[in-house]
């Protein structure tokens, strides 16, 4: 596999949202975890791409040897204004060990990340 070339890296670590009090007071299994996310493609107002390991919260464990998913955020018009499509996919080529409870913890996540940019683009209330 030729090496990846991100147009941006970064290493975080992961945090509590402000923008919902629920999620922000729930007990994360990550919250605390070091997050290394490498940004693939950005198209600005259309698409955002990223690689990352997924639920990679045990700080004994190795992970850079597995396999990135990847993470494509489009962006594209529709009847009723603007359609946001994210999609996660490579979880095949994780290890099977570890295959199941990372796919259902993104999948979570990815449905508070959803409603987290439903929270942030709804026009504030008159």
């Amino acid at each position: 596999m030729a090496s990846l070339r991100p147009v941006l890296a970064f290493r975080e670590t992961v945090t509590p949202t402000k923008l919902d009090a629920g999620l922000a007071n729930s007990p994360a299994a990550d919250a605390g975890s070091p997050l290394a996310i490498f940004v693939d493609r950005i198209e600005p107002v259309r698409n955002l791409s990223s690689r990352l390991h997924p639920f990679a919260v045990d700080s004994d464990a190795h992970y850079t040897p597995e396999p990135l998913t990847l993470v494509v955020i489009a962006v594209s018009q529709a009847p009723a204004g603007m359609l946001l499509t994210v999609r996660e996919t490579r979880f095949d080529q994780l290890p099977p060990t570890r295959r199941t409870q990372a796919r259902n913890a993104h999948d979570r996540g990815r449905e508070d990340q959803t409603r987290l940019i439903g929270k942030r683009l709804s026009p504030a209330p008159q």
